[in-house]
């Protein structure tokens, strides 16, 4: 009987022990799989927030905020050079719009350039074409014959 209650307490001992592995390890499991949940998002999240960054700044949206910079690991190595890219980008639409206005000043200044040459052209052809006039006036005999066109000021000397 002695044996009989040794080698029951023997199995249940073995069965609590068991139980007790069984539940130690169910709980050691769950603690890793809760761990490499809260890890595992502690990555994934910043890079996906990068990558949704990243997205925007290809669409041409560079007034995108680049969470992560200040972190000392990869992460901040990543968002510190998608920080770079963002102000090279930002630079690039700068440089293009300094070069579009310069280019509008260019050809605005070849148009009142063309515009001053056309007019002294048309001038020149005035003066040309009044003096004209009083030659063959002159070839015909009139010295009475006075030019009354309305010349340019630089012209007038020779009017009189």
């Amino acid at each position: 009987a002695a044996l009989a209650a040794t080698k029951v307490a023997g199995e249940a001992s073995i069965h609590s022990t068991i139980l007790t592995s069984v539940t130690v390890a169910a709980i050691a499991i769950a603690i890793g799989i809760l761990l490499a949940w809260f890890i595992a998002r502690g990555i994934t999240r910043p890079i996906l927030s990068l990558n949704a960054v990243m997205a925007a700044m290809s669409r041409g949206r560079l007034d995108s905020e680049v969470g992560g910079a200040d972190r000392k690991d990869e992460i901040g190595e990543m968002a510190r050079a998608v920080v770079v890219f963002r102000d090279a980008g930002i630079e690039k639409l700068h440089l293009e719009q300094a070069a579009d206005d310069q280019r509008k000043a260019v050809e605005a200044e070849r148009a009142r350039n063309e515009a001053a040459q056309q007019e002294a052209a048309r001038q020149v052809a005035q003066v040309v074409e009044g003096l004209g006039q009083g030659l063959e006036r002159l070839a015909s005999g009139d010295l009475t014959y006075r030019v009354h066109d309305d010349w340019a000021q630089e012209y007038r000397k020779i009017q009189g």
